[in-house]
Order: C-alpha cells, then sequence, then structure tokens
C-alpha cells in the first residue's frame, strides 16, 4: 500500500515551526517582566535573607495566555498526524476511524483483549502490517509509548480549557562558585566566573510570594545566586513540572520518530 505522508509531514512541520516561533517569544515576555525576584527579610533567621518570587499581574496572565494558546496550536497539529495516518490506511473512514489510543480512567492499563479490540475498531480494515505494528506500541499509561496518550490528553483538555496550569517551574539554580570561592580563600580577584548549575528538587506550581532561597546576603551576592523561574505545563502527572518548550519539543520528537515507524511498513 503506498500511501502519502504529505499532509502527515505538514501537520509535523507546523507544529515544530509552531515551537520555534513560541521559543522566540520568550525575550518578549521577558520585557514584560511577569515575574520578578525580590529580597525580604527570613522571619526565623536574622542572618538570613530570602529570595521570594513576585507575579506581576496582568503581565503574567497575558503570558501564559499566549503560552498557552500557542501550545494547543502545537499538541493539536501533532495530535492530527495520527489521525490524518489512521485515515490515509483505512479503505472505508467512518466516523470511528481514528488511530488508536487507550483513554480509559478505569482501566489505564488495557489488557491485550481490550486493546486489540480498540486498535481493530478504531483502523477496521487498514494493512495487516499497520494493525501489527498499532498492536506491537504502548500509547497508554505506564507504556512504553505513553507520550502518545499525553499528547491525546492535551489535546482533549485544550478542546475546553487552557492546558498550560501553572506559571513557573523552578527547575534549576545557577551561581558562579568562582565568587564562593574568592570570598572563602582569598583568591584574586580576577579569578574567571566558573558558573555552576544546581537541580534541586522539583518545586510548582510557584505562587506569589514563595521563598526560592533561604542564605546569608554576602553569600548569595559571592556565588551569583540566581534562581532560573520557567512556564511549565501543570498535567498530566508525568509532565506536570516541565517547562513548556523542552515538554513540546520532545513529543514533537516522538511523534516524529513514530510517524517514521509506520512510513517504513507502507
Amino acid at each position: 500500500m503506498t500511501v502519502d505522508f504529505t499532509d502527515i509531514d505538514a501537520r509535523i512541520e507546523w507544529a515544530n515551526q509552531q515551537i520555534a516561533q513560541l521559543e522566540a517569544r520568550y525575550p518578549a515576555f521577558r520585557e514584560l517582566k511577569p515575574h520578578e525576584i525580590i529580597v525580604k527579610p527570613n522571619p526565623e533567621r536574622a542572618d538570613y535573607v530570602d529570595l521570594c518570587l513576585q507575579i506581576n499581574e496582568p503581565a503574567a496572565a497575558k503570558v501564559i495566555r499566549e503560552v498557552a494558546l500557542r501550545s494547543g496550536d502545537v499538541v493539536h497539529s501533532l495530535r492530527a498526524a495520527f489521525d490524518y495516518l489512521a485515515c490515509a490506511v483505512v479503505p472505508n473512514v467512518t466516523d470511528h476511524t481514528a488511530f488508536p489510543i487507550w483513554r480509559s480512567d478505569k482501566h489505564p492499563v488495557p489488557t491485550p483483549a481490550q486493546y486489540k479490540g480498540c486498535v481493530l475498531g478504531k483502523v477496521k480494515g487498514a494493512p495487516s502490517d499497520f494493525i501489527k505494528l498499532c498492536l506491537d506500541i504502548q500509547p497508554y499509561v505506564g507504556g512504553n509509548h505513553e507520550a502518545l496518550r499525553i499528547l491525546d490528553y492535551l489535546d482533549i483538555v485544550d478542546k475546553h480549557r487552557m492546558i498550560v496550569g501553572v506559571f513557573a517551574s523552578y527547575e534549576r539554580m545557577r551561581m558562579d562558585g568562582a565568587g564562593g570561592l574568592r570570598g572563602m580563600h582569598s583568591l584574586p580577584d580576577d579569578l574567571p566566573e566558573m558558573w555552576i548549575g544546581l537541580v534541586p528538587k522539583e518545586r510548582f506550581p510557584l505562587t506569589d510570594g514563595y521563598v526560592l532561597v533561604s542564605a546569608p546576603p554576602d553569600f548569595i551576592d559571592k556565588m551569583k545566586i540566581h534562581p532560573e523561574i520557567e512556564i511549565a505545563l501543570g498535567e498530566p502527572k508525568p509532565f506536570a513540572g516541565r517547562s513548556v518548550v523542552p515538554a513540546l519539543t520532545e513529543l514533537a520528537q516522538f511523534v516524529s520518530d513514530l510517524v517514521d515507524q509506520f512510513r517504513r511498513i507502507l
């Protein structure tokens, strides 16, 4: 069977373009100052200060809304690519034709018989090699292709509300290690900066006033501690807290790779 992948590839390419455009918008988002990091006295230790997140409205809402709208476009295009594929291989397309993805919340992990029934019901009449590959993948919670279930979930959510559930994700912190060494060991002032990236415990969602770091002020100054705040997905659980652009990029690559698997057998 010869399948025309032109429209399928176009959907994936469109999604990648949207991701690139979203990433290109981040400098403009920063100029709006949707959030800032402010210094406050630590209420428990007089020799400490707190670096706190301050969310600035309405700029924060404006940024979140645009990210959510663009993310929804990306998710829809990636999800649509699979339904395009299903419709391209099914000889008699009906209202029930769609790429098979297991959606049951009551039984998140299907039995082999349940999943086979789902596949045969969605792509009835498709070539045997296509059906076999569909049966081999695992687009359900905990499966090897759970990313497809996540993509499907986000696409459904976006039809009813914005998919970005949290404003910012405290993912990492960077600081100048050389600055701390100079302060502690009297090293030369011209010692080059040595930036260190730390990955703390995952923290999201961040709300206004969230304490990011508590430390003596001279330590913060010498180490040039700078918490990095990012817009993150709030759901579903496997992707909750993930920065939006890297998460969407990962989904787009997953879609491209899986579509190529089907391309090789058709």
